[in-house]
């Protein structure tokens, strides 16, 4: 940037992100047809790409949902209780490279992998984000359908 930045004080700014819109609230999203249905599933999307990334959220709900109607996507946010995981990397060669060297190289690839156990944990945590997301949305549809219901034809 070739303009400098003043904040109170006088500090001089270095860096500055930019945010881009996220999206609107979900309360706001159009529900025409099997909408609804298409913001569950890309509400799952969503949690399952940051699951590949090894964050699990602890927080979701639909007050922390955005749907952004120009990419028809919903947007994540609210990450104060959210959980990075450390994600057992992989090797960089091949663990059994000869048969000589198979016992030693098996032994070595549990570290690196991790033993089952400690995955399971995590996997918990996933699967209780997704169970989350099911269950805000479950409870929305219900919550439309009965003031749909108790409106005067």
């Amino acid at each position: 940037m070739n303009k400098i930045y003043y904040y109170d004080h006088r500090v001089y700014v270095v860096h500055m992100t930019f945010l881009s819109w996220g999206g609107c609230s979900i309360d706001r999203a159009p529900r025409i047809g099997d909408m609804d249905r298409s913001l569950e599933d890309e509400a799952i999307r969503s949690l399952r790409a940051m699951h590949r990334e090894g964050v699990i959220h602890k927080d979701v709900r639909l007050a922390n949902m955005l749907f952004n109607p120009e990419t028809n996507g919903v947007m994540v946010i609210d990450f104060e209780r959210a959980l990075l995981l450390e994600l057992p990397r992989r090797p960089l060669a091949q663990l059994v490279p000869n048969k000589r060297a198979w016992k030693s190289e098996t032994m070595d690839a549990k570290k690196v992998t991790g033993d089952s156990s400690k995955r399971s944990r995590p996997s918990q945590s996933f699967s209780e984000d997704i169970w989350l997301a099911k269950t805000a949305f479950l409870e929305w549809n219900a919550d439309r359908w009965a003031r749909v219901a108790r409106a005067p034809c």
